[in-house]
């Protein structure tokens, strides 16, 4: 069985859009460092992940990612994208949650789909090793 969630954070490591067809995209938005001039505190530049289900075309990066790393034909690559997603319908419709990996979980709220980053995936490779600070004032010492 192929780890198609493996393949969804790797390729968000390296792209600001992937899109699991007939499910929906996961975006990468970057957020800057910034200070809080008061407390003296500054935050790290991060990255955290959000979800849109109205584009949930197949645009191939996650099936040539498949067909790349697991010697797949791309037909065969989309029909196993294709039973993931039906898998994913159908947890959510039993348990009313599923997961996809260590990037987030999506609940069923009153109809809708309601994505929830996990906190793991609040992270930067391009940031590795950075820090939040938080620092005294030449006063405060």
């Amino acid at each position: 069985m192929i780890n198609i969630a493996l393949h969804i954070e790797y390729l968000l490591t390296r792209h600001d859009c992937v899109i699991l067809p007939g499910w929906g995209a996961f975006l990468s938005q970057h957020s800057k460092a910034f200070s809080f001039e008061d407390t003296c505190q500054f935050k790290k530049p991060g990255k955290f992940y959000v979800f849109n289900s109205a584009v949930n075309h197949n645009d191939g990066l996650l099936v040539n990612s498949i067909v790349r790393r697991e010697g797949l034909s791309y037909e065969m690559a989309v029909r196993e994208v294709e039973v993931f997603v039906a898998s994913l319908n159908k947890q959510i419709e039993y348990d009313d949650v599923v997961s996809i990996g260590r990037i987030g979980c999506f609940r069923k709220q009153f109809g809708n789909l309601v994505f929830e980053p996990y906190h793991v995936a609040n992270s930067c490779d391009d940031n590795f090793g950075l820090v939040d600070l938080s620092i005294k004032t030449i006063q405060q010492l």
